[in-house]
């Protein structure tokens, strides 16, 4: 059974810093941004041409997505 993410039960079962953690104890590199401003940070300047960069969240995530293809 899976819990919507409106209960306390998926709050407490998955968080992006729950994600990341799991990412990088196999040997993933991922990092987590608590805000738009600090994500922009990071990105310019740790991107460079050629990487990929994988930009997930919910609400106006596509807004950041937009903004940072145009640093």
């Amino acid at each position: 059974d899976v819990a919507g993410r409106e209960t306390d039960t998926a709050r407490k079962a998955v968080s992006s810093t729950k994600l990341v953690t799991q990412l990088k104890k196999r040997g993933k590199q991922a990092e987590h941004a608590g805000s738009f401003a600090a994500a922009k940070k990071w990105i310019k300047e740790k991107v460079k041409t050629g990487d990929v960069l994988l930009i997930m969240g919910a609400g106006d995530i596509d807004n950041l997505a937009r903004e940072v293809t145009m640093l």
